[in-house]
């Protein structure tokens, strides 16, 4: 499969039944829509299948929104991350918005969902949405979602998390949500939306 190159606030449409193999690296905004489930994205080599990064971390960077909706995403070590290690605090990485809806994340060994953003608390996603998303973990242990240094808003909404692994050491955690000073977020922080 050959390298893609698409502008900024581009969408990229997959074709119907295709398969695409990964690592894909994500450091611009993006709309990548997958038809329902009916693309997938194949990462048998262990590493990470969709990984967002700000690059160098000499100048701020801000991305507008990246958008994958309608795919089924299978192996890897991680399913989707947004990776934060190269920012510094007055270089930071800014994503307006992130949406991940109607995807199945399936073989993932470490987790499914990843946002890396504590190690400069002037990085962030401010709005994020994750919805009609289903993960299952293969390897015992796993993190299904897992938000670190978030401070955004957030709708999460119909996921489904399973594990491949053992009864014995199942998912290790289903959903960890971590704000930008090393704070947990608590049972009293939630909101539920009656609806």
């Amino acid at each position: 499969m050959g390298e893609y190159y698409v502008g900024e606030g581009a969408a990229l449409m997959g074709t119907v039944g295709a398969q695409y193999q990964a690592p894909i690296l994500l450091d611009k905004s993006i709309s990548i829509e997958g038809f329902g489930g009916d693309v997938m994205i194949n990462n048998p080599t262990g590493s990470t299948v969709f990984r967002v990064a700000a690059g160098d971390a000499t100048t701020p960077v801000t991305i507008g929104s990246i958008a994958l909706d309608g795919l089924k995403i299978n192996g890897g070590e991680h399913g989707f991350v947004v990776d934060g290690s190269s920012t510094t605090a007055t270089n930071p990485l800014t994503i307006n918005a992130i949406s991940i809806t109607n995807t199945a994340f399936a073989g993932q060994q470490v987790s499914g969902i990843t946002l890396g953003l504590n190690a400069h608390q002037t990085s962030n996603v401010l709005d994020l949405r994750i919805e009609d998303v289903s993960v299952n973990i293969s390897a015992a242990g796993g993190k299904a979602i897992s938000l670190f240094g978030f401070d955004g808003k957030a709708v999460i909404d119909d996921v489904s998390i399973t594990s491949g692994g053992t009864s014995a050491a199942p998912v290790a955690r289903g959903l960890e949500i971590q704000g930008s000073g090393s704070t947990y977020i608590t049972a009293d922080a939630w909101t539920q939306n009656p609806g």
